[in-house]
């Protein structure tokens, strides 16, 4: 069995629409995301993926 952790990937989205009661603004939010995955048998078997969700909040207060 073998586990691999993908770096902290960023990326940036424009907020367009209402998100959780917030107004959309147009202004860009950057989205921190981790993949962690793990390997058996040369097959994908699981994946998690962890997103910054207080960072996220922060920028659209």
């Amino acid at each position: 069995m073998a586990a691999a952790l993908s770096p902290e990937r960023p990326f940036t989205v424009p907020i367009q629409g209402e998100f959780d009661g917030i107004a959309p603004t147009g202004r860009q939010v950057a989205i921190r995301v981790i993949d962690i995955v793990r390997i058996a048998g040369n097959q994908l078997k699981e994946h998690w993926n962890v997103i910054d969700v207080n960072g996220r909040f922060e920028q659209l207060s």
